[in-house]
């Protein structure tokens, strides 16, 4: 299956850096102001570990909604 990088609109091939967007799921190349290093990058390729990521468009929509987490009361 073919995938568009959402910033660039070039396709993006297995071969390339590229992120899975943990909020809408679309790809996007790291060197298409994805904000992550080819450094970190690299380094979680050889240690397999993920990279927890967001595109620029759900990092924003993200900020926008309300976070209604619970804190632990300590001492209570």
């Amino acid at each position: 299956m073919a995938y568009s990088c959402i910033q660039c609109t070039k396709f993006v091939n297995s071969r390339q850096e590229a992120l899975l967007c943990g909020g809408c799921n679309k790809w996007q190349h790291r060197k298409c102001s994805s904000g992550v290093s080819r450094e970190i990058y690299r380094k979680a390729v050889q240690t397999g570990d993920d990279i927890p990521w967001q595109c620029g468009v759900c990092s924003n929509t993200r900020a926008m909604i309300p976070n209604f987490e619970s804190t632990r009361n300590e001492g209570n």
